[in-house]
Formats: C-alpha cells, structure tokens, sequence
C-alpha cells in the first residue's frame, strides 16, 4: 500500500538543500520569433529567493514533527508571495529541474501547447504547493491536497515527484486509471533526471505505483514485470522486494 511517505518530504529536502544557481539568462520560449533559448549549461534557472528556501527548510521540520497546521499557515503565506514574484513576468513561468534534457522537454511542450511566452524558474518553486498538499495529505484532507497538487502541475507539467504524489491521490481514490496515467508519465520524465536530482528514486516510486495499480486489478505478470524493472534499477529497493514477493505468492500457478 502507498503512503504519503517520507521519502517524498527526503527529496523536497535534499533538493532545497542543493545551493541556488547563478542567474545569468533563463531558459525561454519566444512566442512571437517561435524560438526557444536553451543552454547545455544547467545553471540557468531562476532561483528561488534564499529568504524562501530557507523558510522552506523549517517548513520541512514542522512536517517531519507532524506540525501539519502551523507548516500550512506558513506555506499558506509562502504560495501567496511566490506566486505574486511569478506574476510579475507578463510570461508564463514553468518550474524544472536542472538537467538539460528535462528542461528542453518543458519548454518543449510549452511551445507547443500554450504557444506563448514562457520561461524556466527553479525546481524549488513547485515546493510550496507540493509541501502544502503533502500536509494535506497528511492531515487526510484530500480535496485540498488534489487542489494544490493540480495547481503545481500547471507550475511543473512534468514534475516525477508531483505526478507520482498525485498518481497516490488516484490510488487512494481507487481511480486506476487516473493513477496509471500519472505514473506512467512520472516514470518517463524521471528517465531525463541524473542521480543526483533523483531520478532513479523517482521513476521506482512510479514503477512501484504501476506495480501496485496491476495488484489491484490482480494483473498478476503485470505487476511483477512492474516491480521486477524497480529492482533492476535499484536492487536495494527494499519496497519493490517485499510487493514482488507478494505478487509472485498471489499469482494462480
């Protein structure tokens, strides 16, 4: 069974950690020239302001403590005055991670799907929706979870870690194929991230997902094929192991 764990609040974590890049030109989509200007160095992303990343760092503490109510009032605050710095562009702002070909994929489909200006913003700024629907999550308050988990999905379309948690909405939902839909798409877009964004991480948490969907409609190879492709990207994954086993006890001989 998936639960909203804590490897997600790890990973908001580790990558809040990571030391803001240098601003110098952000990746962008010029609507009016059709041209989009992209860098093979990854160090271009508008970065969220250190005052907010540091606030997102005790954010982080308060949910660890399970403080879901004041971590909410905080994120409440911080997703009003992130949203107003992004609104200051007349462009349309898409959050990505650094490497080059996640980032091409992003503005990518901006271009083709909105045909407007747009421009690329640090990963971070997803993180207040993101942790305020985590709390949500938490707090068992679903439909303001699925709201803010939508609403970074519009901030970052391709985002593993924001499609798997919604994929686990579904889930819990028990809307199969919602939840298929979304990890299939956060498997495929973690493909583009480096370990060290965690892109492993993230496309085994969508693959164990996927695994679990086929459990649910007793699909039974499915779901060993699904888990078997989570170990051989980590054989340590310890959760992969145990629904595997599971799976294989299940399966009619």
């Amino acid at each position: 069974m998936l639960k909203p764990i804590l490897l997600s609040l790890i990973l908001a974590a580790s990558f809040t950690a990571q030391a803001a890049p240098v601003y110098t030109q952000t990746p962008h989509y010029d609507s009016t020239h059709k041209k989009l200007v992209i860098s093979s160095d990854n160090n271009h992303l508008l970065p969220l302001p250190s005052p907010y990343q540091q606030q997102i760092a005790r954010i982080l503490i308060l949910l660890q403590q399970k403080q879901n109510d004041v971590a909410i009032q905080e994120l409440n605050q911080l997703v009003s005055q992130t949203q107003a710095l992004l609104a200051k562009d007349s462009r349309r702002a898409y959050a990505a991670f650094p490497d080059t070909a996640f980032a091409l994929l992003v503005l990518v489909d901006a271009a083709n799907q909105h045909k407007q200006d747009a421009y690329l913003v640090a990963r971070e700024w997803v993180l207040p929706l993101y942790l305020r629907a985590y709390a949500y999550i938490d707090k068992g308050d679903l439909k303001a979870a699925y709201t803010d988990l939508n609403a970074a999905l519009q901030l970052a379309p391709f985002d593993p870690q924001v499609l798997n948690e919604r994929g686990h909405y579904h889930i819990l939902q028990k809307n199969w194929a919602a939840a298929e839909a979304d990890f299939k798409k956060a498997q495929e877009a973690a493909k583009l991230l480096t370990s060290t964004t965690g892109g492993i991480t993230l496309q085994g948490r969508a693959l164990r997902g996927l695994g679990y969907i086929a459990v649910e409609r007793q699909q039974w190879d499915a779901a060993i094929a699904w888990y078997q492709q989570a170990l051989a990207l980590n054989p340590q994954d310890h959760v992969a192991q145990s629904e595997l086993a599971y799976a294989k006890r299940h399966r009619p001989q």
